[in-house]
């Protein structure tokens, strides 16, 4: 009886296993109609690197969702418009692979062009070999548009073996290349969009006009979350790039990731941070390393949240060590609460070196201005975390602007945890600070504050209205020094540390101060008057000391870049502020008691007088 209703049920069930098993393949076959095989199309050789062959292909003739695969060493000519096709360079070792985009090339997948398929694509991917070299060489006056699909680069770069060249054929009538991340997801213009713990970069840019527009992301650079951009060097040309979203660099990272070794020597870049981002360096909550501008014209310019980004350096929550910035036109712009040129919110900002000794005033012309609360170099602002040290301007015409709101010139913003070592050794400084802040020092709630030196150049500072601040340093910043240099400003220190002078010429001291040489005995203040000479005016070859000429006791005075101060208002004369080691001792320039007839000039003796 039991087997009999087996037997019965067998032909049931058999039916039921045959209608699923015709309703499975069904869909699998309106699958595999609507979402075709991807369609390989490759360049033909022999495997061999060094083969040096041209491939012209148009994109346009390229089937639904097509990647093109580059192997081979050779010239490959990109032509026509397509929506489908996704092109694979994947160089073998030592392989060299030039890349030319013809004129009104467009390689931008799409939903319809890749038949709704959900992996990403960006226009062209640049896979890696040791020692291979890809070069994108965009034709004379070429127009080339470069988009990225579901989530990727418009140029791909996940990694650093490959070396990735951008340029131009004809450099007097340069081509565009306008590179664009998908609009779906977090996506560089160029750069980064692998998975997390993705290591990209080793991109030069060396000339032609490149634009690079990122999707929550960076223009140049990689997308968020752990991923780093690294190597990346502009040479020339002109390029813009620009970040989106709520936390991404203009060349740099996105929220959380990291950007080292970012160089320009040249060309004229415009960098723009989207959110937290930093124009050049970090997004929000990353790390930025090794930022050097060593030429060309450069405009970076903060995000503009709530909580923006430095113009040059770090975004809000994260960090930024190691910013050089050595010769060109440089203009640097933070956001809300952070730097021209150092951190944003929340940032510690370390090793930040402005110019070369010696060098020519207009080598380096460089303007920096703080955002909302935040310095014009140094720190943005924040109560705990906020910190800037180790500046060192060394040369160059520099203006450092501090926020109105809040913030020095050159140091910290309206509130900091910690600035100390800033050190001014040479150029034009023009130092301005905000409200209640100093114009080279802290601003008005930095917790500590240690260790300011002018060791050289002439220094215009000026602080902003309010308490507490002095135009060079202030009553909360201790170890302050005068070791070479002019200051055309007052400066002061904490009561708790007197100032060191052992050279140089300061227009004031702030009451109260007191005032000691290299070996803590107390200096007095000194004015001398050059003959001849007008306001801020070199006055080169001084032989000065403190203390009577042949004692033991006598220390030689600082007299690197002694600048005339026009004390006094006059229009034919110019003066000079020393410290000596008495009120009434001679004047270390004349020989005279320091007064009003107190004038020298001439060669030779004492010191030299020039125009």
């Amino acid at each position: 009886m039991g087997r009999s209703n087996v037997a019965e049920r067998t032909p049931t069930g058999a039916k039921l296993a045959a209608a699923l098993l015709a309703a499975l393949v069904s869909t699998l076959l309106a699958f595999a109609v609507f979402c075709p095989a991807i369609a390989d199309a490759a360049d033909e050789g022999d495997g061999d690197p060094s083969a040096n062959k041209t491939v012209n292909y148009d994109v346009s003739k390229a089937g639904l969702y097509t990647n093109y695969r580059i192997t081979e060493s050779g010239d490959y000519h990109l032509s026509g418009q397509s929506n489908s096709v996704s092109i694979h360079v994947e160089p073998q070792k030592n392989a060299v692979i030039n890349i030319y985009l013809e004129s009104n090339l467009k390689i931008d997948p799409d939903w319809y062009g890749r038949r709704g398929m959900l992996n990403a694509a960006p226009a062209i991917s640049v896979g890696e070999a040791e020692g291979a070299t890809v070069t994108i060489i965009t034709q004379a006056g070429a127009n080339a548009y470069l988009g990225g699909y579901r989530g990727a680069a418009g140029i791909r770069k996940n990694g650093t073996a490959t070396k990735l060249v951008l340029k131009t054929a004809d450099l007097s009538n340069p081509g565009t290349l306008t590179a664009v991340g998908s609009s779906y997801g977090s996506c560089p213009g160029i750069g980064v969009d692998g998975d997390k713990g993705t290591v990209g970069g080793n991109i030069v840019i060396k000339n032609g006009i490149v634009i690079a527009n990122g999707h929550d992301a960076p223009g140049i650079g990689c997308k968020d979350d752990g991923r780093t951009i690294a190597n990346v060097t502009i040479e020339g040309g002109t390029v813009t790039a620009t970040g989106s979203g709520g936390n991404s660099a203009g060349i740099g990272s996105g929220k959380g990731g990291t950007a080292r070794d970012i160089t320009i020597t040249g060309g004229t870049v415009t960098a723009t941070g989207a959110g937290t981002g930093a124009g050049i360096g970090s997004g929000g909550n990353g790390t930025a390393k090794n930022i050097s501008i060593e030429g060309g014209t450069v405009t970076a310019t903060g995000g503009s949240g709530s909580r923006g980004g430095a113009g040059i350096g770090s975004g809000a929550n994260g960090s930024v060590q190691n910013i050089i910035v050595l010769k060109g036109t440089i203009t640097a712009t933070g956001g809300p609460l952070a730097a021209g040129i150092g951190g944003a919110y929340q940032v510690s900002a370390s090793y930040i070196t402005i110019g070369i000794h010696g060098q020519p005033l207009d080598d380096l012309t460089l303007t920096a201005k703080g955002g909302i609360e935040g310095a014009g170099i140094g720190s943005g602002t924040g109560e705990t975390k906020t910190s800037v040290s180790s500046v060192l301007v060394r040369g160059g015409t520099v203006t450092a602007i501090g926020s109105s709101q809040g913030g020095a010139g050159i140091g910290s913003g309206y509130q900091s945890a910690l600035c100390t070592d800033l050190r001014i050794g040479g150029g034009n400084v023009t130092a301005v600070g905000g409200r209640e802040s100093s114009g080279v020092g802290a601003g008005p709630y930095c917790s500590e504050a240690s260790y300011l030196t002018i060791m050289g150049g002439l220094v215009k500072a000026t602080r902003g209205e309010g308490e507490g601040a002095s135009d060079v340093g202030s009553n909360k910043i201790s170890h302050v020094r005068v070791t070479d240099g002019t200051v055309d400003g007052t400066v002061e220190s904490s009561p708790s540390t007197p100032i060191v002078v052992t050279g140089g010429s300061v227009r004031k001291f702030a009451s109260g101060c007191s005032l000691v040489d290299g070996k803590g005995k107390t200096v007095y203040r000194t004015v001398a008057t050059v003959e001849g000479l007008t306001e801020s005016t070199h006055i080169p070859d001084l032989n000065i000391g403190i203390g009577q000429a042949g004692s033991s006791e006598r220390l030689d005075y600082g007299q690197a870049d002694l600048y005339t101060l026009n004390e006094g208002g006059a229009q034919n004369s110019g003066q000079t502020v020393f410290a000596t080691e008495t009120a009434a001792e001679e004047c270390p320039v004349c020989g005279k008691i320091p007064g009003e007839d107190c004038i020298c000039g001439g060669t030779g003796g004492n010191g030299t007088g020039s125009s």
